[in-house]
């Protein structure tokens, strides 16, 4: 057997932004002045989630990664 002419790694360089679930936003009560439903809206704001940059995990290949780096070399060697 030969051994290759370029040994490559995996490491998925993909990193993605996630958008969680944004909570309900707060209603007017009916015995409830402005200011106190004010007060309560930028609470609410405050605490909204923030996005969160997701890493992919272990060396899970994505089928997009596989097609343009590593499946070429293979097809040449053949």
């Amino acid at each position: 057997h030969e051994k290759a002419e370029k040994l490559e790694f995996y490491r998925d360089e993909e990193e993605y932004i996630r958008r969680p679930k944004r909570p309900p936003k707060p209603r007017t009560r009916k015995y409830e002045s402005d200011e106190e439903y004010q007060a309560r809206l930028r609470e609410w704001e405050a605490l909204l989630p923030h996005e969160q940059v997701v890493k992919p995990k272990g060396n899970g290949m994505t089928q997009k990664y596989y097609t343009e780096r590593l499946l070429p070399v293979y097809i040449e060697a053949i």
